[in-house]
This record gives C-alpha cells, structure tokens and sequence, in this order.
C-alpha cells in the first residue's frame, strides 16, 4: 500500500480526491489530510507518507513553506490547486 498524506485547506475537494484514489487505485491508502501548514508538517514528520497531495495555496501559507520545513524528501509529490 502507498501511504498517502492529502494537504489542502478546502474540505469539498480533499474528500473528492479521497473518493477518487480510493476507488480507482487499490495500492493507495489514504493515512490523513488537513488543511494547514503547521498541522501538515507534524503530520509528515510522524507519520513518513510515501505520497503527498499537497495545494500550492493554503490558508496560512503555501505548500513550498511545506516543503521547506519537511527535509529529506522521502515521498513521491503530487501539486493540486483549484
């Protein structure tokens, strides 16, 4: 199974690509999301995915901030945006 960590600040469309993995892709296992960078990165550091879904802009900053503060990249990325 592919541990998949989805980041994005806008519920409605996290639970979209939630539905969409899940039923098209039996290797991903979605372990969380959520919508803020702060959260996002405690997250990445305790749980390692091995796959983000992560949106460019979010509510209290951006994915890049995101990705500054989770080093060494360890997962494959994947940039979603509205």
């Amino acid at each position: 199974m592919i541990k998949t960590f989805i980041v994005d600040d806008e519920p409605e469309l996290v639970e979209l690509n939630k539905v969409l993995l899940t039923k098209h892709f039996d290797e991903i296992e979605i372990i969380g999301s959520s919508g803020s960078v702060t959260e996002a990165v405690d997250f990445i550091n305790e749980h390692k995915p091995q796959l983000l879904l992560l949106d460019i802009r979010l509510t209290d900053g951006t994915g890049f901030t995101i990705l500054q503060k989770i080093k060494p990249y360890n997962y494959a990325l994947i940039f979603i945006t509205a």
